[in-house]
């Protein structure tokens, strides 16, 4: 009877396999599907190192350096540039690492607007920390720097229309 059924099954199976083949290949579509979503995940995870030592210098004073300058065989200009080095810095073929950088850029964006509505209010020196805080994770974020300096280095105000008469 097993025989038989198993035959039956066999035969059936055989007359639909174009919609088994659906079946099959609708299955495979969700699992590559499932993958992918689970790749473009927004959580990062968290990865805790138990021995930061592997990653401290073993090489010290000018051999560190001469061995940093060999490793890092730039052009100046990529050095130097702040948007040849974010666009060299930025996995852009990695979706969270854009992500992470964007969202990184909007929260930096919201402090310098911050800092210039304390500075507006007259709170030089909270303006400052909020601006320092900004250049402490972008230090290439120009109108920071600028505005930090025109808080720190304040240029005396021109008098209006000279003296007034009565």
């Amino acid at each position: 009877m097993n025989k038989e059924k198993l035959q039956e099954i066999g035969q059936l199976l055989l007359k639909r396999m174009d919609q088994v083949a659906i079946v099959v290949f609708l299955a495979l579509l969700v699992a590559a599907g499932y993958v992918f979503l689970q790749e473009q995940n927004d959580q990062v995870p968290e990865i805790m190192l138990t021995n930061p030592a592997p990653f401290q210098n073993k090489v010290e004073g000018e051999n560190l350096e001469e061995i940093q300058d060999q490793m890092i065989d730039t052009p100046e200009g990529i050095r130097n540039d702040p948007e040849l080095r974010r666009v060299v810095q930025i996995n852009m073929f990695d979706l969270k690492s854009v992500r992470e950088a964007s969202a990184q850029e909007r929260q930096l964006r919201e402090q310098f607007t911050t800092a210039e509505r304390l500075a507006e209010e007259g709170n030089t020196q909270a303006a400052i920390r909020a601006l320092n805080d900004i250049l402490r994770v972008n230090p290439d974020f120009t109108q920071a720097a600028e505005l930090k300096e025109r808080l720190e280095n304040p240029q005396p105000e021109p008098s209006e229309g000279g003296t007034e008469t009565n």
